[in-house]
């Protein structure tokens, strides 16, 4: 009896929960490199970090400009890989393959803030700001700002 009571609630579970958890997706861009890794968002403009900079739309999504791409280090083959991408009090911080960066949210001027590491590699994966500090996560490790 417990067997088929277990298989009955597992057979309900399957066709019940997918209609519930499943919402519908639309592509609405795809960059020319086609990948796009980080994703931030202040109150309506959203800012993407892809595998050739920092893109931002103020239309939720239908069009994207560069946001200021040219300024920051780029590999041999001239793209600029954004690892994250976070926002704290109007300033935008990206984590990229050659360092950290940060620049106003309203125009765009990256200020390299971190390429410390005791690798060969400058990559930053993840960054983010908390009470002022800022923690980077690297290939060496964990990192806080003083």
């Amino acid at each position: 009896m417990k067997g088929k009571l277990l298989a009955l609630i597992v057979l309900l579970l399957q066709v019940s929960l997918p209609a519930q958890a499943l919402s519908t997706w639309e592509l609405t861009y795809q960059p020319r490199q086609r990948i796009v890794k980080t994703i931030a968002i202040d109150k309506s403009t959203i800012f993407i970090g892809t595998g050739n900079g920092v893109l931002k739309s103020d239309d939720e999504g239908k069009t994207w400009e560069d946001f200021s791409t040219k300024d920051l280090q780029k590999d041999i083959n001239g793209n600029a890989q954004v690892n994250w991408v976070t926002i704290n009090k109007n300033k935008i911080y990206i984590a990229t393959s050659f360092g950290a960066y940060v620049s106003s949210i309203k125009k765009a001027k990256w200020e390299k803030i971190f390429e410390n590491t005791k690798t060969e590699s400058n990559e930053v994966n993840s960054i983010t700001i908390d009470n002022e500090k800022i923690y980077l996560c690297t290939n060496d490790g964990f990192w806080i700002s003083d």
